[in-house]
């Protein structure tokens, strides 16, 4: 009910706003003002229907058209902010950890560096998989890791290509006759 009345106010404002726009305005030109919707004023990332009301100077009058935005919430969701190290410190942690072979790391490599780059903070703008491993949902690496730090990541990714493909190689081969893994 509050945000009802907030929304009602707000709107109201921005009416009154646009009245005294419309006649201090003399130089012909049509003043846009956005009103928020409810999903914006909330803090959400939704499709939002925007109203954009439309004044132009000359007539007074005003006129209000109703556009549909669609803004992906994966990305927004997801963003990380991960502490980074150098390329050769995620390397050599992930060599150790996983106990690879000079081979096995070749493909590790090639693999990541199609996913993320070996980025901590990449975030798939599509899908939302984050993290240097992509993992999807992102979640997954805090719940079976307990933090989502770039060891944790590498750890985590070891564990996923272990189990589901044997070794980097077999999720390597999967990655490039199916562009996942």
């Amino acid at each position: 009910m509050i945000k009802k009345v907030l929304i009602t106010s707000m709107v109201g404002l921005c009416g009154l706003s646009l009245m005294v726009i419309g006649y201090l305005n003399e130089s012909g030109k049509q003043d846009v003002v956005e009103i928020p919707s409810t999903n914006q004023i909330e803090g959400q990332n939704k499709t939002e229907t925007t109203t954009t009301s439309t004044i132009s100077t000359t007539t007074k009058k005003a006129t209000k058209k109703v556009v549909k935005t669609t803004k992906k919430t994966t990305a927004k969701k997801n963003k990380q902010n991960v502490a980074t190290a150098t390329r050769s410190e995620y390397e050599s942690y992930a060599k150790s950890y996983g106990n690879y072979d000079d081979k096995q790391m070749s493909c590790l490599i090639n693999l990541w560096n199609h996913e993320s780059g070996w980025n901590p903070n990449s975030v798939n703008k599509s899908s939302g998989a984050c993290g240097i491993p992509q993992a999807l949902p992102c979640s997954k690496i805090k719940k079976v890791e307990g933090s989502n730090d770039w060891k944790a990541q590498i750890r985590w990714g070891i564990k996923y290509i272990n189990y589901r493909y044997k070794n980097p190689c077999g999720a390597w081969k999967h990655f490039q006759s199916k562009h996942w893994y």
